[in-house]
């Protein structure tokens, strides 16, 4: 049988297995080791399984991940979330829409301390739609902003996508975690924007202008942001300067998140501390373990030449290597609709990356590009898994949630041209870098 087409049916066949429930991680592994099996004998295949295994598990760079991982559960703990919503709520609240817009400022600020765009979306379903209910906000609204700015984790670093991204691309994860940020501002930086703009023209929708907060109430309440303000200028700047590695800056700004939450008045300090402990580690070792899993697939895939096979039937169709780039863009916004990111970055970026290369596209770009548009998949039906999880939090009912996400698509959408024509804006940030 030719090699090819045994790539091919081991694609096929991990479509199925995941289709049918079985976890990503057992999924690539199984497939994995039966192709190069198939292939090489079972002696590759047992050897590229213990391989596989320590590479990923023996791998510096990767160290940063379950860093990063654990920062973002111990800032949960701590309540940046709710901290950072406060502060955006007193000096935001009594502008045109204000609340919703602090609720978009505070999803990019515990952005840059978290990774998660579902833990993000399902704490400020908790916090913030309760507070703009309150203030006469629509659900419709309400339900919308916190869909769409929970996916900000995603984008900003320390994004966890962006990590496995950088990781399977085998990019840098410190430039791939800068070529974020630029992006992730002006997603917000628009979100915020249409918000003012909508609410001015129809203020019912935001239950009407609010007095303002006295400016002493206002300036008391930023040293609330201390813990973020930190954490982001470890992150950021420790990477972008040079000073620290991606590895080392998520070990201070974990240091730093720790020492918060071990500080943190009014909590039950011990058991969040535990807590975030079990979660992070739960977490560490699913993420571990789908990166096995992924590495003994691209072992296989390797053997079959199916990534090259590819490439060659591209360059035999003599189209322009931007329609191909497209075309990319529209499958990972499909498969976005129907499955998490983790496993549809797990499933396509040991193929396409090869691919993205031969064309001549950045690696680091492709990745921002790829990211954005997953982050479309995460908030679109039929699945839209952040519309899902806000809805179940918060009880508005999906179809609201939605059809409140609708403008901030379009949002999302003119951020992705603009990252296609000005590919500046992704690789500004990561060509500064030392």
């Amino acid at each position: 049988m030719e090699t090819e087409l045994i790539g091919v049916l081991g694609l096929l066949l991990l479509l199925v297995l995941i289709a049918i429930g079985v976890p990503i991680a057992v999924s690539t592994g199984l497939v994995g080791f039966l192709g190069v099996w198939l292939l090489a004998g079972w002696k590759p295949a047992f050897y590229n399984f213990g391989a596989a295994t320590y590479t990923v598990t023996g791998n510096y760079v990767i160290s940063s991940l379950p860093l990063f991982i654990i920062l973002g559960y111990f800032a949960f703990n701590s309540g940046f979330a709710a901290d950072a919503f406060e502060v955006g709520r007193r000096w935001l609240g009594h502008i045109a829409g204000g609340v919703s817009m602090a609720t978009v400022t505070a999803c990019a600020a515990f952005g840059a301390c978290s990774g998660a765009s579902t833990a993000s979306a399902a704490v400020f379903s908790k916090m913030a739609i309760p507070e703009m209910l309150k203030y006469g906000y629509s659900p419709r609204l309400a339900a919308g902003v916190v869909a769409a700015s929970g996916t900000f984790a995603s984008m900003i670093p320390p994004s966890g996508l962006m990590i496995v991204y950088a990781i399977l691309a085998e990019t840098s994860v410190g430039r791939q975690l800068m070529a974020g940020l630029i992006p992730g501002l002006i997603t917000a930086a628009l979100y915020a924007l249409s918000l003012y703009i909508r609410v001015k023209r129809n203020p019912a929708m935001a239950g009407g202008i609010k007095a303002p907060v006295p400016w002493k109430e206002r300036f008391a309440s930023i040293p609330r942001l201390w813990g973020v303000i930190i954490i982001a200028a470890v992150i950021i700047g420790g990477i972008m300067s040079g000073l620290f590695t991606p590895t080392e800056s998520g070990a201070v700004g974990t240091g730093v998140a720790l020492l918060m939450l071990l500080t943190k008045k009014g909590i039950p300090r011990w058991q969040r501390f535990t807590n975030a402990l079990l979660e992070a580690g739960v977490t560490t070792a699913m993420v571990f373990l789908i990166l096995v899993g992924v590495k003994i697939f691209s072992y296989f895939l390797s053997l079959s030449r199916l990534s090259n096979t590819i490439i060659e039937g591209i360059a035999g169709l003599g189209v322009d290597n931007s329609i191909v780039l497209a075309g990319f863009l529209v499958l990972f916004l499909i498969m976005g609709c129907f499955l998490n990111g983790s496993a549809i970055i797990a499933i396509t970026i040991p193929i396409l990356a090869p691919i993205v290369t031969a064309l001549g596209f950045d690696l680091i770009w492709f990745g921002v590009l790829t990211l954005k548009t997953l982050e479309i998949g995460l908030v679109s039906p039929p699945v839209g898994l952040t519309c899902y999880v806000v809805s179940g939090v918060s009880k508005i009912p999906l179809g609201e949630v939605f059809r409140g996400i609708a403008p901030f698509i379009v949002m999302d959408i003119i951020v992705l041209v603009l990252m296609l024509f000005i590919p500046q804006i992704v690789l500004f940030l990561p060509n500064l870098m030392v």
